[in-house]
């Protein structure tokens, strides 16, 4: 019989499975990647996933290779797995991003995926309307009437905004789409707009400023190419002081960041959209000095989620016009 809940100790036929939980280990060194182990749930509770990561990691281990980091998006289970393993995640205490890997004793370090992270500010910004920063106050609207001047010109400012950016109901799940939101071009063009006197866009400097800030810190935590320039080229000494300059301003600004009626916004419901990005520049700051011991550049990208979800988008792709395998259909094309 198959189709019933497994992990790994024997099949559990009172629970059926609805859900695969999948193990993928990815090079920093060299241009390989490989789901190394699945697991049918139903659901999962933390501990439950605490046992089958540190079990995964002693197996790693025994065959030589190194674990730096584990990547995962912002469930609120990942994050109590996290605390069970002896992280501290949340900015009401200091924050403490790694744990103890069981066999060598070295420290593993979490990251949160970048572009899960980049989508969590995008959906926080237009849910709140409007945010404090230390400069000012940061408003989705002004992204909005951006859209509106455009399509009344009939010319766009050199940025992708169109009607479903600012509508992005349906389609919450696209990184390009909350990338091109919150980026660095549209930016520029809230600043051309302000500077060329249009009144609805007299006071927001502050807006650019968010909008620069999460930019930047998503290219330096998504570097793909070792021969980009800027803000997407690898992590190297050549420009790691800068960056870790950078990072320890944003983190500052970050956690600066506020509700109108004065929450700190890493304490509201959509705490994650902050505190993600935290985690990850403590991470990076104390993670990378140490890997560019043994390579000449880190790129970032190596740290991102996307390639387990590629992994899932060939899955899906091997059913033709069924998306929504079995687990007879995922056993058969994992294997």
């Amino acid at each position: 019989m198959i189709g019933f809940v497994d992990l790994g100790s024997g099949i559990d036929e009172t629970s059926v499975a609805s859900e695969a939980l999948v193990f993928m280990v990815v090079g920093l060194q060299g241009h390989w990647k490989m789901p190394i182990a699945f697991y049918f749930i139903s659901s999962l509770k933390p501990d439950t996933q605490r046992i089958l990561l540190l079990h995964t990691l002693e197996a790693l281990h025994e065959r030589g290779i190194k674990v730096v980091c584990v990547t995962m998006d912002g469930h609120i289970s990942n994050i109590n797995m996290c605390t069970m393993l002896g992280c501290q995640l949340t900015l009401n205490q200091p924050l403490k991003t790694y744990f103890v890997h069981p066999s060598s004793g070295e420290n593993v370090f979490v990251i949160m995926d970048p572009c899960h992270m980049l989508k969590l500010v995008r959906n926080m910004l237009q849910a709140y309307s409007s945010i404090v920063s230390p400069a000012g106050t940061v408003k989705w609207k002004y992204i909005s009437e951006l859209n509106d001047v455009q399509e009344h010109e009939g010319l766009h400012a050199a940025n992708k905004i169109t009607r479903k950016h600012i509508n992005f109901e349906g389609q919450k799940m696209k990184v390009s789409v909350a990338a091109q939101t919150l980026s660095r071009s549209v930016a520029m063009a809230l600043c051309m707009l302000m500077e060329a006197g249009y009144p609805q866009f007299e006071e927001c400097s502050p807006t650019i400023e968010f909008l620069q800030v999460i930019d930047r810190l998503f290219d330096i935590m998504n570097s793909k190419n070792p021969r980009a320039g800027g803000f997407k080229a690898p992590l190297g000494f050549r420009n790691w002081e800068d960056t870790l300059g950078f990072m320890t301003e944003a983190r500052a600004y970050l956690t600066k960041l506020r509700l109108n009626d004065g929450t700190p916004l890493h304490r509201s419901k959509r705490y994650l959209s902050v505190t993600g990005f935290v985690i990850n520049i403590d991470s990076f700051t104390m993670m990378i000095p140490e890997l560019l011991e043994g390579q000449r550049y880190v790129c970032t990208y190596r740290f991102s989620q996307d390639h387990l979800e590629l992994f899932f988008n060939s899955i899906r792709a091997s059913g033709g016009w069924n998306n929504n395998p079995t687990v007879a259909h995922f056993q058969s094309y994992f294997r």
